[in-house]
């Protein structure tokens, strides 16, 4: 039986950041290995990213750490794509609930998990069981594997 969902599996950042990288080369389609403001915004549109430009303007500038120009203009690499768009859907209410549960801060048990979706998603009479069917379907790391 499964006994916990881990905040971040390390697999799948990798498997996410790579798919991150893959976008991120379609959207050069001068193959210049950057993307300038306005491609960057084409590409989050692309992604279903939607936040107002004032705040992607300043999480692009923040990502932009080798300071790159193409025409003048600042550009973010694939690398610096990652970084701003991972700042981008960084969610600060989310990790306090998280923490909130998840006891050690780095995994949620199922005990937890179920009283976070009892209480903060008002399933009152959701199962342990169902949190570990949770778990199995979706937890993608390894870990689940060690507690069956």
């Amino acid at each position: 039986m499964y006994q916990f969902i881990t905040c971040h599996s390390y697999v799948y950042c990798i498997l996410w950041c790579r798919w991150l990288k893959q976008q991120f080369q379609e959207a050069d389609v001068d193959n210049n290995g950057c993307l300038n403001f306005e491609e960057c915004q084409k590409l989050l549109k692309q992604l279903n990213v939607k936040l107002p430009k004032h705040t992607v303007r300043r999480l692009f500038d923040g990502a932009n750490t080798n300071k790159n120009l193409r025409n003048g203009e600042q550009v973010l690499d694939a690398e610096e794509f990652v970084t701003f768009y991972m700042n981008l859907m960084s969610r600060s209410e989310i990790k306090q609930l998280f923490n909130k549960y998840a006891k050690d801060g780095k995994e949620m048990k199922a005990q937890e998990l179920c009283n976070f979706i009892r209480t903060e998603q008002k399933y009152p009479n959701f199962s342990i069981e169902e949190c570990n069917t949770l778990i199995e379907t979706f937890e993608q790391s390894q870990l689940k594997d060690n507690y069956k």
